[in-house]
């Protein structure tokens, strides 16, 4: 089911742009749903007419139903419960309290397009993932009910991890963690293969986790800051059965993810150019973005919105705005990629190490020397 096409940019302009922003919310999270003008202006600053009359505009895709309750106790009523002189509930005359109450409600009665029965977050390198809180909360939302997020932090990243024998230690950690987390939600009643979202690092971890074990399934991905190499074979797993649906949030103003080719070992800037134009990936391009700017508190709520949500909960092809990859990505020449470059940036590292070890030392030694002096 797609969402229904609605100018949310005009609406704002003739009606409250808190009311239109709130009520667009409802829209991305799916159907169906029910709102009355007073909810919706009770989310917002704004008095309930001015609530109606939004709602009012958007008739249809909304549907606008008369609902009487009883003015005392609030219960709603069926057109024969109205016929009589007292309320079902309360039994309270209805003539004592002004005659029974008419208010108006919207319904939205499409059904939700998809489900999900657990998320997985992985976030970049020596960070603890900040914005995976807000995250957490606000995916909760998306399908309309709490769905369960699981936050894997794989640790800090040591200077070791740039050696690809330790990049595949963190895969197959993943990869347990995949299937362990299958299994605790599948006992709890949440069984199927989890959407995840990745950024930085995670990215990296997740792709070579979906090659590294075929068993390995997923629903959709969400790649963000991502240094997977341009040309990395999402089609091979998308035609296995391991994914469901790719979407690669990639900034025009990634730095990291521009040089992480020479770094780590089997990378590229995928994060800020896209992958190559063939791949069966969604691409979005979000100008003037850098590696990390996605989870900020300024855009985060804005890029989950417009982007992320109709991503994971609507039609790939009709809810996305989505740009074409980059083609004839080639990667630098064997000597200047992540070969001779983390060896060097090791060895620079550990003569930092060994002259502050070092320094201490001598430190130390000439500090009793004085003592021992004096």
């Amino acid at each position: 089911m797609t969402q229904p096409r609605i100018d949310w940019d005009a609406l704002s302009h003739t009606h409250s742009a808190p009311l239109a922003d709130a009520v667009k919310s409802l829209f991305a999270d799916g159907g169906p749903f029910e709102i009355s003008a007073e909810t919706l202006a009770s989310q917002t600053s704004r008095p309930a007419i001015e609530a109606e009359h939004l709602l009012d505009a958007l008739c249809p895709p909304l549907k606008k139903v008369p609902v009487l309750s009883c003015r005392n106790c609030g219960m709603d009523l069926t057109d024969d419960e109205t016929q009589s002189e007292a309320c079902p509930n309360c039994h309270q005359q209805y003539a004592e309290y002004g005659g029974v109450q008419a208010t108006d409600t919207f319904l939205y009665q499409e059904a939700r397009s998809r489900d999900v029965a657990w998320v997985l977050a992985l976030h970049g390198m020596n960070t603890r993932g900040p914005w995976q809180e807000e995250f957490n909360w606000r995916v909760s939302t998306a399908y309309g009910r709490s769905v369960p997020v699981a936050i894997y932090k794989y640790g800090r990243v040591r200077p070791g991890a740039i050696w690809l024998p330790s990049l595949h230690h963190k895969v197959k950690q993943l990869v347990t963690r995949i299937q362990t987390l299958n299994g605790d939600t599948r006992e709890n009643g949440f069984d199927g293969p989890p959407d995840v979202i990745a950024h930085s690092l995670g990215t990296w971890l997740i792709g070579h986790a979906l090659q590294w074990n075929p068993s390995i399934r997923v629903g959709r991905v969400i790649l963000t800051g991502s240094i997977l190499r341009p040309n990395f074979d999402w089609d091979q797993l998308l035609a296995r059965g391991q994914v469901e649906a790719v979407l690669n949030h990639y900034g025009s103003r990634d730095f990291w993810a521009g040089i992480a080719h020479f770094v780590i070992p089997d990378s590229g800037p995928s994060g800020r150019r896209g992958f190559d134009a063939a791949a069966d990936v969604t691409q979005v391009c979000a100008e003037g973005f850098g590696h990390s700017d996605f989870f900020t508190t300024k855009n985060l709520k804005t890029v989950f919105d417009t982007v992320w949500r109709p991503f994971l909960t609507g039609q790939i092809s009709a809810d996305i705005s989505a740009s074409t990859g980059s083609t004839g990505w080639l990667p630098w020449p064997w000597i200047f990629r992540a070969t001779l470059v983390p060896i060097f940036l090791l060895v620079i590292y550990w003569i930092i190490v060994v002259t502050l070890v070092c320094s201490c030392f001598f430190g130390i030694y000439e500090g009793c020397r004085i003592l021992r002096g004096a």
